[in-house]
C-alpha cells in the first residue's frame, strides 16, 4: 500500500507540472497570432484603399442629387422667385506648383445657391459700346463676372451679362437704349455658399485631376489652365433642370486618382498607358451629364488615344 501511494503521488506531481504552457509553446502561439493579425490588417487596408475612389465617386453623385432636391424644395418655398441650388467643386491650393496660377486638383465639394436680387438705387449707361465686344469665350473664362447679370427694367427688359474691363463694368452685348439717364434695374449676383454648409471632402488621398479631365470651357483649359474656381459649379433650377451655361454643354469627364498618382502624372505618362508609368494606383472616370444631372463611373481606357472611350460608348 505504501508503494502504491508513492506511485500515485508521483503521477499527481507530474500532472501538476504539466498544467501550463512551456515558454516555447507560448512563443509559438504568439507568433501565429501575429502572423494572422498582419495578414488580416493587410487585407483590410487593401480593401479600404481600393474603395476610396469609388466612395469618392458616390460622394459626388450624392452631392449632385442633393443639390437638385434642394433646388426643388427652395422653389416650393418661394413661388415668386426661381432660386437655384448647386454644387461647387473646390480646388485645393496646396496642389499649386511652379508657375501655376491655380491648383489643378479638386479635393471637395460645397453646396451653393442663388443670392437675392439687388435693386437698390439706379444705374446709368454712360456710353454705348464703340469698340469690338470682348471675345467669346475669352471673357467667359477671364474677366467675366461669373453668373452676374443685370436687367434694365426700362426698354426691352433684357438681361445683360457683366464684364470687368480694367475696373469699369461693361455689358457683353450692345445696349440700344438711351444713355446718360438713370434706370431702375435688377442685379443678379453670382452664387454663394449656403449658410451653415461645410465642404464635403473626397475620401482621403483622392483628388480630381483637372489636367486629365474633360471639362467645360468656362472652367478652364486642361494642362494649360488657369482654372476658374467661381465657374466650377453645377446648378439646378427648381424644376430639376440644369441652370446656367452648363445646360447647353456636353458631358463632363472627371479623372479620379490618388494623390500619389496625381503627383506622378507627367506629360509622358498622362493616363498610365505604358508599363513604366510611375502612376500605379486605382483610377476612375466619372461622367456627369449636365442636362440630366446623371452621374456614372467608368474604368479608364489606358491603351487607346481617348482615355474616356469606355465612358463615351
Amino acid at each position: 500500500m505504501i508503494f502504491n501511494g508513492s506511485l500515485e503521488s508521483r503521477a499527481v506531481h507530474r500532472r501538476r507540472n504539466r498544467s501550463g504552457f512551456t515558454l516555447i509553446e507560448l512563443l509559438v502561439a504568439i507568433t501565429i497570432l501575429l502572423i494572422v493579425f498582419a495578414m488580416t490588417a493587410g487585407v483590410v487596408s487593401l480593401a479600404i484603399n481600393t474603395d476610396r475612389i469609388p466612395s469618392s465617386a458616390r460622394t459626388i453623385q450624392a452631392s449632385l442629387l442633393g443639390a437638385r432636391d434642394r433646388a426643388v424644395r427652395a422653389g416650393r418655398a418661394d413661388l415668386n422667385e426661381q432660386p437655384y441650388r448647386g454644387v461647387r467643386f473646390v480646388l485645393d491650393p496646396k496642389y499649386k506648383f511652379g508657375g501655376d496660377t491655380t491648383s489643378s486638383a479638386v479635393t471637395g465639394l460645397v453646396y451653393v445657391g442663388s443670392q437675392d436680387d439687388w435693386t437698390d438705387g439706379q444705374v446709368t449707361i454712360t456710353a454705348p459700346r464703340t469698340v469690338v465686344p470682348p471675345a467669346w469665350p475669352a471673357s467667359f473664362t477671364s474677366a467675366y463676372l461669373s453668373n452676374a447679370r443685370i436687367k434694365i427694367q426700362e426698354g426691352s427688359g433684357a438681361w445683360y451679362r457683366l464684364y470687368d474691363n480694367s475696373g469699369s463694368v461693361e455689358l457683353t452685348r450692345d445696349y440700344a437704349g438711351t444713355t446718360g439717364i438713370p434706370f431702375n434695374y435688377v442685379l443678379r449676383l453670382p452664387s454663394e455658399i449656403l449658410p451653415n454648409e461645410q465642404p464635403l471632402p473626397l475620401d482621403g488621398n483622392v483628388v480630381i485631376n483637372l489636367d486629365r479631365s474633360q471639362i467645360p470651357s468656362n472652367w478652364g483649359t486642361p494642362v494649360i489652365g488657369p482654372y476658374s474656381q467661381a465657374n466650377m459649379e453645377l446648378n439646378f433650377n427648381p424644376n430639376g433642370s440644369v441652370y446656367g451655361p452648363l445646360a447647353a454643354q456636353g458631358a463632363i469627364y472627371l479623372y479620379l486618382c490618388t494623390v500619389d498618382d496625381f503627383l506622378a502624372n507627367t506629360a509622358a505618362h498622362p493616363y498610365g498607358r505604358d508599363p513604366d508609368d510611375p502612376a500605379r494606383g486605382e483610377t476612375l472616370i466619372l461622367k456627369i451629364t449636365p442636362q440630366t444631372g446623371q452621374v456614372q463611373s467608368f474604368p479608364l481606357n489606358p491603351v487607346n488615344a481617348d482615355p474616356f472611350k469606355f465612358a463615351k460608348q
